[in-house]
């Protein structure tokens, strides 16, 4: 898979997120042999562990075992504390973590974001230089992510001069 991934996506050890409806790239990926190292968790796998709490350990223990890790809209079966518990360790491995998603307010988490849609890459750079690709992303059913939404109106009332990716952030410059 990793092959396959760094020869068709140019993804190599890295921590990205990509917006995929109609989950094609995942169709794609069951298709592959993987390795023993090369694991992909779905909503289906992990919606019968229950809690948030199960969910978090089972990632966790996965974590241990692996050098490439897809999730298929895993990340939302997480309460808001254990998925940035979750997101640290990933950032803290040395492994290449994709994150399957149709939300797109979890693209927020990664630094590269890439967008398929009728099995074709549409878009793919970092999150800001994505995110404001507003227009494509209205014609593909998805609205900006609320923070991104917010940001602007505050940068076009000259509020904020910048982006700031999360709540805490931007309440932390607000109360400046």
């Amino acid at each position: 898979m990793k092959e396959y991934l760094e020869s068709k996506y140019n993804i190599c050890d890295e921590k990205i997120s990509i917006l995929d409806s109609s989950e094609f790239l995942c169709r794609e990926l069951y298709r592959l042999n993987l390795s023993s190292d090369e694991v992909i968790l779905s909503y289906n796998h992990i919606k019968s562990l229950g809690s948030s709490t199960k969910i978090k350990n089972y990632i966790n223990k996965v974590l241990d075992d692996v050098n490439v890790l897809v999730f298929q809209n895993v990340l939302c079966e997480l309460d808001y504390k254990d998925k940035i518990e979750i997101l640290n360790n990933i950032k803290n491995k040395n492994i290449t973590f994709i994150n399957i998603t149709n939300d797109i307010e979890e693209t927020l988490y990664f630094d590269r974001i890439i967008i398929i849609y009728n099995n074709k890459v549409i878009c793919d750079g970092k999150k800001i230089s994505v995110l404001n690709e507003e227009k494509l992303l209205k014609r593909l059913g998805y609205s900006l992510p609320f923070i991104i939404d917010l940001n602007r109106y505050m940068m076009d009332y000259n509020i904020t001069n910048k982006y700031y990716l999360s709540n805490e952030e931007l309440i932390e410059e607000l109360w400046k």
